[in-house]
């Protein structure tokens, strides 16, 4: 084919009755045209007179709905280009006037025309047709070639005429077009008086359906909307205050009226209207100081309005979204008004609730941007006046909302930011936490947003030490309010989160302050607890070998030297719970750095040694956990080890079984290397082991507590296996049989009862797999088999008493140094 021929079929194809076809060849010409260099025009210009037929051989009344559609898409497009097609062509009128007709047809006659043509389908594309019916009067109004001021003034006037119906009436799709097409006139004919008396006479109609409230409807007020986003300035001042009135008598609706007025506002379509009266507010010609108090006022009145359910409700209020548009439009107006009515609780939480939504971003940049304002409305109010304390209430209120929409906005405004650390360092912030119970519900809150604001900051600069530790005093004082969001924040975030180097920097300075004998004790356990234990914890535990950086030598000479052996008087001050942070920091330190603590041994066995002197101490079952650490870690006196190891055997009070639990677990495995049998046949820990059994055995809580001790560690005790088999299954009825013994005595029972079987499965595995004949337990006990029943025959020195060890005593050792190997 030839570029001829191919053109001319991209322009009879202009007409298709596809819309994908259409669309294609008009993207076609366009490229073709940016390829040659050639207006489109002049490309088409050829094969006008087939085209030209094709679209004005007959009134376009006279074609189906698909086919109206395809030829007005056409002509659209044709005068679109640069410089317009078919301009001059006679038929042009005539479809511009067709256009018209049907772009002004109401939507029952429309209907009727469409089923007078046998056209089922046309019906449904009636929205489409005058979607491309306004298209098309829009692209001939903005074409000075058709210059139908000129040529057609009539027709001129009635195609604006037409936009104002469409835009009143609300068409959804042909809006668009029609706000388009006024646009252009407006542009083109401002200031002339012709326009002016056009307009007037076009606005009419709509301002005379605003004369009376009770023919307000929401397809007017839309329009109406519409009509102000490009006629704003041809309105008058006073149409705020006759909307204004409007909006008090719906409000005022619920009282007695005359017959005739509307029915009290109630769930359904009634709030719409006043909605949309208050959505036309924005749009109004500049008057904000006019109307700013009596509108908001009528909001909150009209809420009250409201029922407590259903789509519209006093919780989903309708007007807040658009009494916020109003606001937006004037964010510095709206803020002085706002700020001087921070003590009327009504206006107040409205304000609030406004800057805390998604479409209040004007206002809250503008709250953002005039920081000075804000702290002289509240924060800086003088003491002196009597409403300082709920200003500075509403400022902390304020500053929370921006914090969360701005999370580095305290970085970058310091004076707000000095203004929060000072109250919150504040004595008075502290004496209102100690009695809650005297607060209102929001000021119990003050805290909590003020902590929330400190943590945006904290996020956004932790260079700050001083902040994140100042936020841990939230929790020396007991309160109703939930902060474990701040215990999350410093397990998560900072441990986790915050670069090595920072969170090196962190524990350097929170084990300074925890040198500090100025600061609260209570506030040094919260910086172990929260901060300082947590992040080496995250550290020691990753895979990344530079982590373990986060300690130097520097670092741990400056807790073993100050912190954990300062000296005897300032180890007296510490108090219980500090004691017990201590001995986790050093435990942990044992733990995961026992090469670089060799040089301070001393220092660590001797702090956690003096917590064992003492009796009924919290801080002495952590102790043991610290000394079962050490001595799973360092080399120590036989003596010493099996005394802790027996103390722990001998307690079992159920509130410390947790710490007991623990240190066992260290030190139980350590065992046969620190405690080896020497000579004898079994080892001194496994013979003190029977002997508290037997000793203990009438205690069923100590008897538990061993037993639950040996299940753990079953396989270190199997080769003395005949040593405790036969207290076991005499244990068991006493245990588990009981009907009043509760479920997990029960467990223990049906644990021992396993262990029994799977040490003599294996005693049968073992002896098989080394080919002996005689099936013996060891120690001499022969397991005699049958049916289903085991019998077990205690060897002669079952029952007999172990050898008492040298220095056999209940209590700790009074002596740190030989703890640590002299």
């Amino acid at each position: 084919l030839s570029f001829k021929e191919v053109m001319s079929f991209l322009g009879l194809e202009l007409c298709a009755p596809s819309q994908a076809v259409r669309s294609n060849a008009q993207k076609i010409i366009g490229e073709v045209s940016e390829f040659t260099g050639q207006p489109a025009s002049s490309i088409l210009e050829p094969f006008r007179s087939s085209i030209s037929t094709q679209i004005f051989k007959r009134r376009l009344t006279n074609f189906p709905a698909a086919v109206q559609i395809a030829h007005i898409d056409a002509l659209t497009f044709c005068l679109s280009l640069e410089p317009p097609f078919l301009v001059n062509d006679p038929g042009l009128t005539q479809l511009l006037t067709d256009a018209l007709t049907t772009a002004e047809m109401e939507e029952n006659q429309a209907a009727q025309v469409m089923r007078h043509q046998h056209d089922g389908a046309a019906v449904t594309q009636l929205s489409i047709l005058r979607t491309h019916c306004v298209q098309l009067l829009r692209t001939a109004m903005a074409s000075a070639d058709v210059n139908l001021a000129t040529s057609q003034g009539e027709l001129r006037n009635n195609i604006i005429l037409m936009f104002f119906k469409v835009i009143t009436k609300g068409y959804p799709d042909a809006v668009i077009a029609a706000r388009e097409g006024l646009a252009v006139v407006l542009q083109t004919q401002r200031g002339k008086a012709p326009f002016k008396d056009l307009l007037q006479s076009s606005l009419r109609p709509v301002l005379v359906n605003l004369a009376d409230y009770r023919k307000l409807n929401v397809p007017l007020l839309e329009g109406l909307s519409r009509l102000l986003e490009l006629l704003s300035s041809w309105f008058n001042v006073t149409l705020g205050e006759k909307l204004l009135d409007y909006l008090q008598k719906w409000a005022e609706a619920d009282k007695s009226q005359p017959p005739g007025t509307p029915k009290p506002i109630r769930s359904g379509e009634e709030p719409k209207i006043p909605a949309a009266i208050i959505e036309l507010f924005h749009l109004l010609p500049p008057a904000p100081e006019k109307v700013m108090e009596k509108l908001a006022r009528l909001t909150i009145e009209l809420e009250t309005k409201l029922p407590m359910t259903g789509e519209y409700s006093s919780v989903r209020s309708p007007y807040r979204a658009p009494f916020t548009k109003f606001l937006n439009r004037f964010p510095s107006e709206a803020l002085d008004f706002f700020y001087s009515k921070l003590l009327d609780p009504p206006l107040c939480k409205l304000f609030h609730h406004i800057i805390r939504s998604d479409l209040a971003s004007p206002v809250r940049d503008e709250i953002r941007m005039a920081e000075t304002k804000l702290l002289e409305r509240t924060l800086l109010v003088d003491p002196s006046n009597p409403n300082h304390n709920e200003l500075r209430f509403q400022g902390v209120c304020i500053i929370r909302t921006i914090c969360k929409f701005y999370p580095d906005w305290l970085k970058e405004r310091p004076r707000v930011l000095e203004q929060l650390r000072k109250i919150w360092e504040s004595p008075e912030r502290k004496a209102r936490m100690l009695k809650e119970e005297e607060l209102e519900f929001e000021h119990l809150l003050e805290s909590k947003m003020l902590v929330k604001c400190l943590l945006e900051y904290a996020r956004s600069n932790p260079q700050d030490h001083a902040v994140l530790f100042n936020m841990l005093t939230i929790f020396t004082v007991r309160s109703v309010v939930d902060y474990s969001f701040v215990k999350h924040f410093y397990s998560r975030e900072v441990a986790a989160g915050f670069e090595l180097r920072h969170r090196k920097q962190i524990i350097i300075k929170f084990l300074e302050n925890c040198k500090d004998r100025s600061i609260p004790q209570d506030l040094k356990v919260q910086a172990l607890q929260l901060v300082v234990i947590p992040t080496l914890t995250t550290a020691f535990n990753h895979p990344d070998p530079k982590e373990k950086s986060i300690m130097d030598e520097a670092t741990i000479t400056f807790i073993v030297k100050d912190l954990l052996d300062p000296g005897d008087e300032i180890l007296k001050t510490y108090d219980e719970a500090l004691h017990i942070e201590l001995l986790q920091l050093a435990t942990l330190l044992i733990r995961y750095l026992k090469d670089q603590l060799v040089s301070h041994r001393k220092e660590l066995i001797k702090f956690a040694w003096d917590r064992l002197k003492r009796e009924d101490s919290t801080s002495k079952h952590w102790a043991y956990v610290n000394v079962c650490r050490f001595i799973e870690a360092y080399d120590a006196p036989h003596k010493i080890i099996l005394q802790v190891y027996v103390a722990l055997l001998r307690a079992f009070q159920p509130e410390n079984r947790p710490l007991l639990k623990q240190a066992l677990d260290i030190l139980t495995p350590a065992l046969p290397k620190r405690l080896p049998p020497a000579e004898h046949k079994y080892p001194i820990w496994i013979r003190y082991t029977k002997k508290i059994i037997v000793e203990e055995g009438h205690s069923l809580p100590h008897l538990i507590h061993i037993w639950h001790f040996l299940v753990r560690h079953s396989d270190l005790f199997y080769s003395s296996r005949a040593q405790f088999v036969p207290q076991m299954v005499n244990s068991l009825n006493r245990i588990g049989m009981a009907n009043s013994c509760p479920v997990e005595n029960r467990r223990l029972a049906i644990d021992l009862a396993d262990l029994v079987v799977t040490w003599d499965h294996r005693r049968i595995s073992e002896a098989s797999s080394s080919g002996g004949a005689a099936v013996k337990a060891e120690g001499g006990a022969e397991v005699k088999t049958e049916g289903d029943a085991m019998q077990v025959d205690a060897p002669p020195e079952a029952g007999a008493e172990a050898p008492a060890a040298a220095g056999d005593k209940r209590d700790a050792p009074s002596s740190a140094s030989d703890a640590a190997g002299g």
